[in-house]
């Protein structure tokens, strides 16, 4: 006992040591993880009434603006002291807003009198902090084409009385309710204020001037009522009543080519389209070398806050958009099913937005289907060139490999569009296929040949020595055996590809994930239509994988004999 004793309580010691690590290693957890959570889910601490544009310059308020936009210079101005944080899009601003992120917007007025219009609970405020004016955009050397385009602004500016402006463009026009006006103004009101907001019935040009060129107009698709896309998939907005008016004052057929609003300026100085048409400010890049039209419509910056926390002796303004849902109860009135259930149908039922979700899938698989064939066949090659003893065709497959496997897929797809493709009447999701399948045949072909090396070199003597032909040698020998080893990697390339296919809309490609973009931008939903997407996708990649097993199966003789004795089961 003696002897025992002082190894006994040294091994209490020792345990009673090592549970207390463990307890404190776990509490160290609990303690960071619930650190994280809580700065997640904070509230702001304050309530701050917010009565005119003065009482937001303070650093206690956090003003929410879009990127690269004269809005985001004008809040700098205007509200030195506050917080600002970057937001990619509209829809993006208005969803923070709503949530508690920020405590207000700066932004165009137009598209905030479209929030407000949608959403009773955001309010604008009457001032304004800057005028901005917006304009066509042309690269250098379209002054004749610039020209037109300003004869058409000045006549959609001009004042008009009655219906003469309605027979003149031919198109389904209302006029408002006073005795002078302009079609700008007109269209202003019905987009963004309190009209259905629907694109008028606009017939297109008769035996147009060069037919046989149609002019390229780059314009941005992903705001609404700006640019977006219908029910039924086809471009609507503002601006694409603009353009079709455009188009048939000028005799000439407009070919509208959809954009991401931060690739516009990269398409013009590439000249990939003849004009660009999006909310450009006309002093926002004044000093480049692009060429700006006479502003078609003034949009003085604004800011929207919640409307609990505006109050003020000055009624704010109050818009209603026919053509969007207005909420009649707020979220927090809703049981969780409820919420569940109103997300469902904004995302799916209402304006047929599955239609979008399932042209985004088609396009998702064309793609991925399109690219793979490609890339196996480009891998296949370039597999055959890093097994030759040619220098001469070694050494460029390592290169290309190198290249491909160290360049960002991203940065691949962009210069394909906007460089090399540009002059090339081909269709983005060919493009994007392209690149995709460049990026996939550098794997897969070092796949290939890892499988070809791995192949036991005594099996292909063997062969040899019995008479076969070297055709007969990889057909029966070592094509069965490499597939047999590289399909589980293969398969799992293939699926990394169609999860890659998700970058394609940075070339306005609506694939899958743009339509959950797109969606989100009309509901001012994250959650719903980013969950719905990452389920598409995983039961599509489900499926995908479930062929590939079957062809693995397929392709092993042993498996099939075990399945044949019941031994296993597939």
């Amino acid at each position: 006992m003696r002897i025992l004793s002082p190894m006994i309580v040294g091994s209490c010691s020792s345990a009673f040591t090592a549970r207390r690590r463990r307890w404190f290693y776990f509490a160290l957890f609990a303690f960071v993880f619930a650190t994280f959570i809580s700065q997640g889910c904070e509230q702001r601490s304050h309530n701050a009434i917010i009565r005119s544009l003065d009482d937001l310059n303070s650093p206690k308020f956090v003003i929410g603006v879009e990127k690269e936009t004269n809005a985001f210079l004008r809040a700098i101005e205007t509200f030195p002291l506050a917080e600002k944080r970057q937001f990619d899009d509209p829809a993006k601003l208005a969803e923070a807003l709503k949530n508690g992120e920020i405590d207000a917007v700066a932004h165009d007025r137009p598209y905030l009198e479209y929030f407000a219009a949608v959403d009773p609970c955001l309010v604008v405020l009457p001032e304004s902090v800057g005028e901005n004016r917006i304009a066509v955009v042309a690269p250098d050397g379209q002054q004749d084409f610039v020209r037109q385009v300003n004869e058409f602004i000045a006549i959609f500016r001009a004042e008009h009385v009655g219906e003469d402006l309605s027979e003149k463009w031919n198109g389904a026009f209302n006029p408002v309710n006073s005795s002078t006006t302009n079609l700008a103004q007109e269209m202003r009101e019905r987009w963004f204020e309190s009209k259905d907001g629907r694109l008028p019935d606009i017939p297109a040009p008769t035996n147009p001037i060069n037919a046989g060129r149609p002019y390229v107009v780059g314009v941005a698709l992903d705001n609404i009522p700006v640019g977006f896309y219908d029910e039924s998939g086809e471009p609507t907005g503002f601006e694409v009543e603009f353009l079709k008016r455009l188009a048939l004052f000028m005799n000439a057929e407009i070919v509208l080519q959809p954009h991401e609003f931060e690739q516009l300026y990269p398409a013009l100085y590439s000249e990939t389209v003849d004009l660009a048409c999006g909310f450009l400010d006309l002093e926002a890049n004044a000093n480049s070398s692009l060429i700006f039209s006479e502003p078609y419509l003034d949009a003085p910056t604004a800011v929207m806050v919640r409307q609990d926390r505006y109050a003020s002796d000055e009624r704010p303004i109050v818009y209603c958009a026919g053509f969007a849902p207005v909420a009649q109860i707020t979220v927090d009135q809703l049981t969780f099913t409820q919420r569940i259930k109103r997300s469902f149908e904004k995302t799916f039922l209402v304006e047929n937005r599955w239609k979008l979700f399932w042209g985004g899938l088609l396009n998702t698989i064309y793609i991925t289907v399109v690219a793979t064939v490609m890339g196996t066949l480009l891998a296949v090659l370039q597999c055959c060139m890093r097994r030759s003893h040619r220098a001469w065709l070694r050494y460029p497959a390592k290169v290309y490999i190198a290249f491909m496997q160290g360049t960002p897929i991203l940065v691949i797809l962009l210069v394909l569009y906007y460089v090399v493709f540009t002059k090339f009447s081909i269709s983005g999701e060919l493009v994007a296929a392209i690149a995709l399948a460049l990026n996939f045949a550098a794997y897969a072909g070092e796949q290939m040949r890892t499988g070809v090396d791995g192949i036991d070199k005594g099996l292909l003597e063997a062969a040899v020595a019995l008479g076969f032909g070297r055709f007969d040698v990889f057909r029966k020998i070592i094509f069965p055996i490499a597939c047999r080893r590289i399909m589980p990697v293969y398969k799992g390339e293939f699926i990394s590809l169609l999860k890659t296919t998700s970058i394609v809309g940075y070339v306005a490609i609506q694939d899958l994930t743009k339509a959950s973009d797109i969606v989100r931008g009309r509901t001012y939903e994250a959650f719903f239509p980013l969950i719905a997407t990452a389920l598409i996708y995983l039961i599509t990649a489900h499926l995908l994988a479930s062929g590939f097993a079957y062809l693995e199966y397929r392709l092993d003789p042993i498996t099939r004999r075990k399945r044949a004795k019941g031994e296993v089961n597939v």
